[in-house]
């Protein structure tokens, strides 16, 4: 059966690693299968390239690198974008953007809250530098175990530092449908 699950990476230059943490979601998302759509980091407003892209027939993995809080994900200058925005049926999301899992308004969102789905995010405030090294930890070994399992190994490889939070299906391997 041919896949045609898309992914799509982003990342605000707001963020230090931005770029390439960006990198390490997109070949995670390769490992897993998805058509993996050309990532895309900026300094300037990215609000209407990303919701072109997650309002795509085919987008169902989507990772973004930047500012965030339980309503909202922003560059803290030029975009901002909150869940009322998000529609559609999300396989994939990881909010790698402070306190984007302190509620299942984002899960919720994205519709990720199902089997064979998943929304990773952070439950508190979570620094450029730990957010990297769990995007180190993580992204290269997708596909090997759930990814609830990869997400707590990479915490725990992650000085302790990485409150991130799995909503959904904890048994899930990731892979695009």
């Amino acid at each position: 059966m041919l896949k045609t699950d898309h992914a799509k990476a982003f990342g605000t230059d707001e963020i230090a690693h931005d770029y390439n943490s960006v990198i390490l979601a997109s070949n995670g998302f390769g490992k897993l299968g998805y058509i993996v759509e050309s990532p895309f980091t900026s300094d300037g407003d990215m609000r209407s390239t990303i919701l072109n892209y997650l309002n795509g027939s085919t987008s169902y993995g989507f990772y973004i690198d930047c500012h965030g809080s339980p309503h909202d994900l922003t560059d803290n200058k030029t975009w901002t974008i909150n869940t009322y925005d998000i529609s559609g049926n999300f396989h994939l999301v990881f909010l790698d953007a402070c306190e984007t899992a302190a509620n299942t308004d984002w899960a919720n969102a994205f519709n990720c809250n199902r089997p064979s789905r998943a929304f990773l995010g952070w439950k508190y405030t979570v620094g450029a530098d730990a957010a990297y090294e769990f995007s180190q930890h993580f992204w290269p070994n997708v596909g090997s175990k759930s990814l609830y399992n990869v997400a707590l190994d990479a915490a725990a490889a992650s000085s302790g530092k990485t409150p991130i939070i799995l909503i959904g299906d904890k048994s899930w391997y990731g892979k695009a449908y």
